[in-house]
């Protein structure tokens, strides 16, 4: 399926990409969207014991840095807001990515792209409201 390429020109600066260990789903998300002008993404994980295993664990100067957290799962946002507390909540937002891909995976990249497209349009439409 074909979906337009995202016009993030307006999109927060600094994106933050959380998945459980920092392997597979958000690594490719950072090096998808690093590819953006502008934009400096990076990733990490919530799972201490998995992120050992060569992913990066999510650290509170992340959460502040970040502009905006895509979470794949749910579950990772109940992990960053027990973790960290409630003060970075505003701006976690929920892809609903399952872990089911490989790194790189063609159907990865295309749900992401969906996703993080259509996060996009509902904050260009909610600015379109508020004005």
């Amino acid at each position: 399926m074909d979906y337009p390429e995202p016009s993030l020109t307006a999109m927060p600066t600094n994106v933050l990409f959380i998945c459980s260990a920092n392997q597979h789903r958000s690594p490719t998300a950072a090096r998808l969207f690093a590819a953006v002008p502008g934009l400096a993404c990076y990733s990490a994980g919530t799972c201490a014991q998995d992120a050992a295993q060569g992913g990066r664990e999510v650290v509170q100067t992340d959460l502040e840095r970040a502009d905006v957290v895509f979470v794949m799962e749910d579950r990772h946002r109940d992990q960053l807001l027990r973790r960290f507390g409630r003060r970075h909540a505003g701006k976690i937002v929920n892809l609903a990515i399952d872990d089911i891909y490989t790194a790189g995976s063609p159907d990865l990249i295309e749900l992401l792209l969906q996703r993080v497209f259509e996060q996009y349009e509902a904050a260009k439409s909610m600015e379109a409201l508020l004005a």
